[in-house]
Formats: structure tokens, sequence, C-alpha cells
């Protein structure tokens, strides 16, 4: 049932999980001290979070969940942990009337990704998922060009992650395993761009891949991936993913239709039309962000995004944009192309 309990000026939160993903979500709720009020910070590790309590004054810090469920003044969760504990706290949250924004990816397989979609749904509190990407400036306006028919009709679409991890990212117990992340490149690295790459383009309905893990990693998942698409309308494209190309390279979304191509790269869509007219919108960043061997060296303006977003979503009882129910589909595609490299048929992606 919805929690009643509302606390008037800024939204009280909590925070749980400060591992190696949590600095741009940070920074995201420093920006927005003015909205939002950190009250506890929960984890595992005690020295870990109370080292991240510094940065908010005034917050708590607690191993135990019911004490931030039991303050009346916490409205929402921002959760920050393994994949693998997503369902479960997303219920003990929901149960309670807490919105939840949630770290990416929802939880480690599609099936109990729906579970917490669903869930949150019932219970009638707000779900965001953080992937960033589709709120950047660029993104969006990559996403208005095709939705506005602007392209043309659209005839191929492609999307690249070129990034790099060492081993030393790999030796952290669980990661790229199964049980903890769900996954390897795919669902943990590339999902952003996945995500993406849907909004603006729709979900595919055929595909047919390779996966693999390759020489330059010790891992149970994944860490290149390779997939050839089809759309319902005839457009077919193709996914190449990946965290062993050295040193890291910046990813890239291109879109073809029968009038002008654009090209979304480090932040900036590049537009060149028939005619030969080019159009630029945004600055092209000069840092690959997570491409890199340091993937702690993050930009959080699309974490300050999502937020913002988030923030506004329970101010005005609506649906946040990068809500649990259009990020299952990034899920879905993911699942193809692995049945897909496992079985080498073509498969058919649900809808």
């Amino acid at each position: 049932m919805q929690d009643k309990t509302q606390s008037p000026g800024r939204l009280g939160v909590a925070v749980i999980g400060a591992g190696l993903g949590s600095a741009p979500h940070f920074a995201a709720l420093e920006a927005l001290a003015n909205r939002v009020e950190v009250r506890w910070l929960v984890g595992r590790g005690l020295e870990r979070i109370r080292q991240a309590a510094t940065r908010f004054p005034g917050s708590k810090i607690t191993v135990a969940l019911d004490q931030a469920l039991d303050d009346p003044e916490v409205r929402a969760f921002i959760v920050l942990a393994p994949p693998a504990s997503h369902l479960e706290l997303v219920t003990r949250i929901a149960e309670r009337g807490r919105h939840i924004l949630l770290e990416k990816p929802i939880e480690v397989d599609t099936e109990r990704s729906s579970s917490v979609v669903r869930t949150a749904r019932q219970e009638g509190v707000k779900l965001a998922v953080m992937l960033q990407h589709r709120l950047r400036p660029a993104s969006r306006a990559l996403a208005a060009l095709v939705r506005e028919g602007r392209l043309g009709r659209i005839v191929s679409a492609s999307v690249v992650v070129p990034w790099w991890r060492s081993q030393a990212y790999y030796d952290e117990p669980g990661r790229g395993t199964l049980a903890r992340d769900g996954g390897g490149v795919l669902l943990t690295q590339a999902i952003h761009q996945i995500d993406l790459f849907i909004d603006v383009v729709g979900l595919p309905s055929k595909v047919a891949a390779f996966a693999a893990t390759s020489a330059a990693h010790r891992m149970q998942c994944e860490d290149v991936a390779a997939a050839a698409l089809q759309w319902p309308e005839g457009a077919v494209g193709y996914l190449y993913a990946t965290t062993a190309a050295i040193p890291g390279f910046p990813e890239r979304i291109a879109v073809s239709g029968t009038e002008a191509t654009a090209i979304l790269s480090r932040g900036q869509l590049r537009t060149v039309h028939g005619d030969g007219r080019v159009e630029i919108f945004g600055e092209a960043e000069a840092a690959v962000g997570g491409a890199g061997a340091r993937p702690r060296v993050i930009p959080h303006e699309g974490h300050l995004a999502v937020l913002t977003d988030f923030i506004d979503a329970i101010a005005e009882d609506r649906a946040p944009l990068v809500d649990g129910m259009s990020v299952i589909k990034a899920h879905r595609l993911i699942d193809a192309i692995l049945a897909a490299a496992g079985s080498e048929k073509i498969i058919n992606v649900m809808g």
C-alpha cells in the first residue's frame, strides 16, 4: 500500500550500497541537495557506508534495512546493491510504499526483472532505472529525429560498444558471473547503449548472434558479442559489444534513413542529409567515460538528469521517463542475443 506520509520540502531518501558505481550517484545527490535529503546509507560494510556518509551531513548509517524503512521521512530508496539482490530489496521497499530508483540492470534475468516491475506496479510506487544515456541531450535529439521522421524511412541501424576492462576488474568476487551480475558485457556494460538504441529505433524482431569469453579475460560470462538484427518493417542492422578492446573507445549509434544518416558518439549527434547538409548537435566529450579501464571515472550529468526526473515524477505523480516497464525491452533483446549465440539459430525477439 502507498505510504501517505509526505515530508514537505526536500525529498527524504535512503541509499542502499556504496560500491564501485556509487560515485556518480553521490555526485548527483550532492548537486541536488536543495531538493533531496539523504537520511540513511544502508550497506553490508560499515566502513564503506561510514565513509560515504561524510558526503551527506546529518545522514545515518545502518546494516539493517528496516531502520531506514521505519523512518517516515524516507519516501524513496536509491538501490545501488548488486543485481541479484534487487528483487528482494524492491519487494520489501515497495510493500512499504516507498518509491525506488534502481541501478541497472533491473535484475539478473528477464523473469526476475519482470517480477521487480510487476511488484512496483502492484504496490503503486514509482520505479526508475539508472540508464542515464537515454536522457542525455544528444540522445534525446536523435530519438526526436527518428520519431519525427526527419531521417526518412529507417533502413539500417547499428550500435557499437568497444570498451575495455582489465582482469583486475573481473577478479572482484562475483563480477562477471551469472549468480551475482546475471551476465557479462551485454547486461553489465552495453545495456546502457542497448536501452538507448531500442528507445531510438524500437525493438528488433529477429536476431542472429555470436558471443564468447575472449582470451583477454578469465570470467564466466561473455566479454564480446556480435549480433545481426532485423526490425518488423524490414530495416536491418547490427550490435557489437566488448570489454576486450584495449584501451577502450567511445560507443557509437548510427541510424540511416532514406533521407539522412545520424551518428551519435561521445555525446555529439552528427546528421548528414542527402543534399550534403551536415547538422551537429552538442559538443563532443573529451573523455570516453566508462569505456576505459577506470570505470569510476564517469561523469554524473546523466545521473543528475535521471535523478531530477525521478524527483519530478514523484512530485507530479507520473511515470519516470526511464521506467522499469520500458527497460524490460533491453533485457529481452539481451536474452535473444545470448539465445541466438547459444543455439546458432535466428531467434524471434518477444515484444
